[in-house]
């Protein structure tokens, strides 16, 4: 049976451990991390022995992406950067995290990609692919965003791809990146929006079309449904983070269901 998974961070700030047992007890089987920024943080440490405690599995952490440009200038911030990326592979590797979810830029356009950054990129995932973690390049806000040369450099390592339905919808409609890249996906962020704003609505919210979910599906048996969504978007329409999850899982669990009938139209 497929997994059905969620960001661990969805716009409420209780507690991890509230969170994460919320999360298993609405019905989902893990989570997906998220970080904002460094590894000095004690809660963040914390987070895969509660996930054990509440019988959740981790897909993968998304690495923290504000200061992903820097990574493509000379100086300190670049170095720094990527330094916290191969904090993110051997965050993983201790916790046994199979996979880190990473930006390849910060806004639109996207900066221009460097031979530096490439180099430093090639350090950080051939450190990352021996200590048994995969790094997967989200799609972002073109189709020129650099997820092509990402994977044909870094093959050997076994580089992937995660897709991002919001993403695709908003800023590349029309363009196949199951088509192009299917081949190589690791990982979902399924979220919905009207095409105007990244909302990180809840499935059925919006107007994404689901159909490339039903090829992914189709040749993806153990792939993960996991939602990326917010709360933000909504005001005060749920009146907690319980009530969002309880709606969260029955929109990914129809979504599910919708997929898995070759006659729907999704």
């Amino acid at each position: 049976m497929r997994d059905i998974n969620i960001m661990d961070w969805f716009g409420f700030d209780s507690s991890v451990e509230s969170r994460y047992a919320m999360i298993r007890h609405v019905g989902f089987n893990g989570i997906q991390m998220c970080r904002f920024s460094d590894f000095d943080n004690e809660e963040f440490n914390l987070r895969p022995a509660i996930a054990k405690r509440h019988f959740l599995k981790i897909e993968n952490i998304h690495a923290p992406f504000r200061d992903v440009n820097t990574l493509w200038l000379s100086g300190v911030a670049g170095d720094n950067y990527a330094n916290l990326l191969y904090q993110c592979a051997e965050f993983c590797a201790e916790n046994e995290i199979p996979a880190v979810v990473i930006h390849l830029s910060n806004g639109c356009p996207p900066p221009e990609k460097t031979m530096l950054g490439w180099q430093r990129l090639e350090k950080i995932i051939r450190a990352a692919y021996r200590l048994g973690v995969r790094f997967l390049a989200e799609n972002l806000c073109s189709e020129d965003s650099g997820i092509k040369m990402f994977l044909a450099l870094f093959a050997e390592y076994d580089a992937g791809f995660c897709y991002d339905t919001g993403h695709a919808h908003l800023y590349t409609p029309g363009y196949d990146w199951i088509d192009h890249f299917g081949n190589k996906l690791g990982a979902l962020h399924i979220s919905d929006n009207d095409g105007k704003t990244d909302s990180h609505s809840l499935p059925f919210d919006g107007n994404v079309s689901w159909e490339p979910l039903r090829r992914i599906f189709s040749e993806h048996k153990n792939l993960a449904l996991s939602l990326e969504v917010n709360l933000k978007s909504y005001g005060n329409h749920f009146k907690d983070d319980f009530a969002f999850l309880e709606e969260a899982y029955k929109r990914a669990k129809h979504l599910e269901n919708l997929l898995s009938n070759q006659g729907n139209d999704v």
